[in-house]
């Protein structure tokens, strides 16, 4: 969710669906909410298919302690090492009974792999739109991550070229 403009955005393109926005850092989830406030007063905008989950997505189902990045402006600015409460979007899904999922958005530094894994019968029962942002950078600083990016370039350049041109 980080600070809300993609929930925003997809809250206004699908009125009639609905959101899950996730996001276990506080700064970033209390600045979303206020962000979605404002906006839905400032704007008149209605924002009641969002649902912002103050969770991390990954590929487990346990507390953990992970170094995060705050930014500026927030009061823990810089990096920390914090836990949060995993989920994974199968288990969310099951949890919530959400039989059905259009489009998976996902940024979150390096672990979008990891979110990936963790909606693995989702991805395949629905067949959803997945918009993933893998930093090169935090990819290549874990040998495995390393692995997951060889094993998962072939898949979404086929992915990619039944929907238009294959990216280079």
């Amino acid at each position: 969710a980080h600070i809300g403009y993609y929930t925003m955005l997809f809250s206004h393109c699908a009125p009639n669906g609905r959101v899950f926005a996730f996001e276990a850092a506080s700064p970033s989830c209390d600045k979303c909410l206020r962000n979605l406030e404002y906006n839905a007063r400032a704007h008149d905008r209605d924002f009641s298919n969002v649902e912002l989950v103050r969770m991390a997505v990954g590929d487990r189902n346990e507390p953990a302690v992970e170094e995060t990045l705050y930014l500026s402006g927030t009061p823990d600015y810089g990096k920390t090492r914090a836990q949060f409460d995993f989920t994974t979007l199968d288990a969310f899904c099951d949890r919530r009974d959400i039989q059905h999922v259009d489009l998976i958005k996902s940024d979150v530094d390096g672990w979008d792999y990891e979110v990936l894994l963790g909606a693995r019968e989702m991805i395949q029962r629905c067949r959803p739109v997945l918009l993933a942002a893998g930093q090169r950078f935090d990819l290549g600083s874990h040998a495995h991550r390393q692995g997951a990016r060889r094993r998962t370039r072939p898949r979404a350049r086929r992915a990619a070229s039944r929907h238009g041109p294959a990216p280079r």
